[in-house]
């Protein structure tokens, strides 16, 4: 079964005029298309805190990554 890392990147505390809705669209029909496909689909957003420990274990799980760029 292919696994499927997705970090959205969008960061909006430095003073972007960007809110993230759009990327935020995309990451929701991307991961809802990856699951639909049989996919195992994990998921983090940069902007929310996160765990060191977990984020290397999410990279070396996973066969594909998918990172947005701001």
């Amino acid at each position: 079964m292919t696994k499927i890392f997705m970090i959205n990147a969008h960061e909006t505390e430095f003073g972007t005029y960007s809110l993230g809705k759009l990327n935020q669209s995309l990451f929701e029909i991307a991961a809802s298309q990856f699951l639909s496909k049989g996919f195992k689909v994990k998921q983090t957003w940069t902007a929310q805190p996160w765990d060191i420990e977990t984020e290397v274990n999410n990279h070396l799980w996973c066969d594909y990554l998918l990172c947005n760029q701001r």
